[in-house]
Formats: structure tokens, C-alpha cells, sequence
């Protein structure tokens, strides 16, 4: 794009409707136990697979300065409630085999074995849980190339959830230097 951004890789976009079950299930041996919800809602999809990425000056040259991302796989559902109370939900699962900032002589920004998970929902009020998407009992098959998927399995128990996880290198010419896991 304009030559900033350069993206190699599988691509999918879809859209559909689709049943998915909440997490607001009772499982109980008295008269509290209550099923989950289930809702019928339209569903947005993106997906990425082994995606490779650049995004500044020069790319694909040895002058380049940017974001250089490699291997990225995501699955993201943005989902809406059909009718009731129209509510939203967003899940995504992420990789990426690295990524990090080239071109710049003493700065070092970079990480690799990259996994973010989110899955946001409607908040818990008055001590209630929060209301998101459980996937623990089926999974949403998101599509993310041709003839590639990729699963969404997030625990609804876990509640609104953001999580990332990698291997973090800073070097900010050679004054303040970190490295370790997220």
C-alpha cells in the first residue's frame, strides 16, 4: 500500500449467522442450575495465516525502517447479537513467530513466540460475572486462507479476557537493555 505496507500471506474475511452459547451456565444438583444462553447473532470474520508483514520505509531492501512482523496467524470474531438486546462480543486468537522494529542503528525493540488471546463481552455488574462467548463446548472454526482455519477455544469461565505471552528484547542504545519473557 503505497509502498509502506507490504503483506505476504493467506487471507480470509467472512460473514454469517450463526448460534453461540454464553457463559452464564449454573451447573448445580438443586433447583439453581440454569443451561447457558444461547443466541442467534451475526458473526464477522478475519482471518491470517502465515502472514508475513512489514510496515515503514525501504521495505524489502537493507535501507528498511519499520515494524517487521513474520509467521502471524489470527481468528477474530466480531459478533452480534441478533434482536434482544443487540449485544457485541469480540474474541481473537493471535500468533506471531516475531516481530520487531528494523533500521534504526543501537535500538533493538523486537519478541518472538508471540500468542495473545482476548475475549470481551459484556462486563459483570453487582458482583455478576462477566457475559462473553464460551467456546469450551464448541468451537467457532474461523476460516483463514484458502482451505486453512483456525480455532477459537477460549474458557467463557475465564470471564472478559485479555492475555499475551512471548520473549521481549529491548535494547535502547546500549543505555537501557531487558530481555525475558511476557
Amino acid at each position: 500500500v503505497y509502498g509502506f505496507l507490504q503483506a505476504r500471506g493467506g487471507f480470509a474475511l467472512e460473514s454469517r449467522r450463526q448460534t453461540f452459547t454464553l457463559n452464564d451456565g449454573v451447573v448445580a444438583d438443586d433447583d439453581t442450575a440454569k443451561a447457558a444462553t444461547q443466541i442467534d447473532a451475526d458473526v464477522l470474520t478475519i482471518g491470517l495465516d502465515g502472514v508475513d508483514a512489514f510496515a515503514g520505509l525501504n521495505g524489502g531492501t537493507a535501507d528498511a525502517m519499520g515494524l517487521n512482523l513474520t509467521d502471524v496467524n489470527l481468528a477474530l470474531a466480531m459478533i452480534t447479537e441478533r434482536g434482544g438486546d443487540a449485544r457485541q462480543f469480540t474474541s481473537l486468537e493471535a500468533s506471531a513467530g516475531s516481530a520487531g522494529f528494523v533500521g534504526v542503528d543501537g535500538l533493538t525493540l523486537s519478541a518472538n513466540t508471540l500468542k495473545v488471546e482476548v475475549n470481551q463481552g459484556i462486563a459483570g455488574t453487582n458482583g455478576a460475572m462477566d457475559t462473553v462467548i464460551d467456546y469450551s463446548g464448541e468451537q467457532l472454526e474461523v476460516l483463514t486462507g484458502t482451505g486453512t482455519t483456525q480455532s477459537l477455544d477460549m474458557d467463557g469461565a475465564l470471564g472478559n479476557m485479555v492475555r499475551a505471552a512471548g520473549n521481549l528484547e529491548v535494547n535502547l542504545f546500549g543505555f537501557v537493555s531487558l530481555s525475558g519473557s511476557l
